[in-house]
């Protein structure tokens, strides 16, 4: 009964958070230039994240500057949405459960691939 609770608590508030974000979104041509940046900020901040998680996973990682920066892109937004539903905060605002939430969530990441692309040889 209380798992089937806080499911219900967790889907609710990631609705309401997705529901501000549309709300809040700039409308095309209205901004187009702080949308662009904000863009681009987040593309070299995946890049950061995606380093930082490859330097503090254990083990070699054979993957290139794109890979890198699609892992720390990737957990950059799994992170940001579980830490913006812990904080209650927007997803767009940077905070300090955002940044740490996008690295957990680049680890998080960087190890499910990992387990996908080993390969046992008989």
């Amino acid at each position: 009964m209380r798992r089937w609770v806080l499911r219900r608590a967790l889907r609710e508030r990631l609705a309401l958070a997705l529901l501000r974000q549309a709300q809040e979104r700039p409308h095309p041509g209205e901004d187009e230039s702080e949308v662009t940046v904000g863009i681009l900020w987040f593309l070299v901040f995946g890049l950061f994240v995606g380093f930082l998680a490859r330097a503090l996973m254990p083990g070699r990682q054979n993957m290139g500057l794109l890979m890198t920066s699609a892992l720390g892109m990737v957990g950059s937004l799994l992170g940001g949405f579980l830490g913006s539903l812990i904080s209650s905060e927007e997803v767009t605002r940077v905070h300090a459960a955002g940044l740490i939430g996008s690295v957990l969530g680049a680890l998080l990441v960087l190890g499910l691939v990992g387990m996908g692309g080993r390969r046992r040889m008989v």
